[in-house]
């Protein structure tokens, strides 16, 4: 009987330290899982940006003008969430896109004002606000191919 009595005492004294280790285990884990769930979140609202975009940018591609209702999204959460999801590279491409948005829409109206009227008359004044509306959509037309590389450090996942 002493034998069992002192087996149970060294495995009372072993009870204490094997506690603490499992629960250090369990921290740990939990702290990853946080970690991860972190991540995935700042993941997805990066990837709403990404996404929109790009739809942005596809919807000017297949139109060749802007579309109101990619362009509000687009500028919607370039306005309100790039900042805080973003660093500076990729906040200074979306307000460049938005500066850019805006004259396109302006030279849009110019040219075809939604109201049905005539526009600008041809002429040279016609031909300039063509021609740098060209030169916008070109720019547009370059930015999709840059897009996925400007966004890529910011949607891998493992560095999230």
């Amino acid at each position: 009987m002493a034998c069992v009595r002192e087996i149970a005492e060294i495995f009372q004294g072993f009870l204490v330290p094997v506690i603490a280790v499992i629960t250090v285990c369990i921290l740990i884990q939990e702290a990853r899982t946080r970690r991860d769930q972190y991540r995935l979140n700042l993941y997805e609202k990066r990837f709403a940006v990404f996404n929109a975009t790009r739809s942005f940018l596809q919807d000017i591609l297949r139109k060749g003008n802007i579309v109101d209702e990619s362009a509000e999204k687009f500028w919607q959460l370039s306005v309100t969430e790039a900042s805080f999801l973003f660093e500076d590279d990729v906040v200074s491409l979306l307000k460049e896109m938005r500066q850019k948005c805006s004259e396109k829409l302006t030279l849009e109206q110019l040219l075809y004002p939604s109201d049905g009227s005539a526009g600008i008359p041809v002429g040279d004044e016609r031909v300039k606000v063509n021609t740098r509306n060209g030169e916008l959509l070109a720019w547009f037309v370059a930015q999709t191919d840059k897009l996925a590389e400007r966004f890529s450090k910011y949607l891998d996942f493992r560095r999230a």
